[in-house]
């Protein structure tokens, strides 16, 4: 069981409280004692407890895209994986570790087929 978290500024304004991101790190470390990030700006801050079951060595999160336009944490399984992953080939999306969740925020930016 990991843990994620985070906080977003409803108004143009910063975070009143960025350090409250560490706290919530720190109440999860028993979801996910393997491992913690904290990512984001002055308006949004979202980070992740990580137990490493699957994917050991690459699951880190969040995951971010290549260009660094997107940030996402994903606590679950990704069940229609394999599907998944034959569609982000089709569409030339590849990745160099095979974090299915990972592949998913590239995806993101994929270019979305016009009807």
């Amino acid at each position: 069981m990991c843990g994620i978290f985070g906080a977003v500024s409803l108004t143009e304004r910063p975070l009143t409280h960025p350090e409250c991101l560490e706290r919530m790190a720190a109440s999860l470390a028993h979801r996910g004692p393997d491992g913690e990030r904290i990512v984001g700006h002055d308006r949004a801050r979202i980070g992740a407890r990580r137990l490493a079951i699957m994917d050991l060595t690459t699951g880190d999160q969040p995951f971010q895209s290549p260009d660094g336009a997107i940030w996402m944490v994903c606590n679950g399984e990704i069940y229609n994986a394999p599907a998944l992953r034959s569609e982000f080939r089709a569409k030339g999306i590849r990745s160099a570790r095979p974090a299915t969740s990972k592949r998913s925020c590239r995806c993101m930016k994929a270019p979305v087929p016009t009807a």
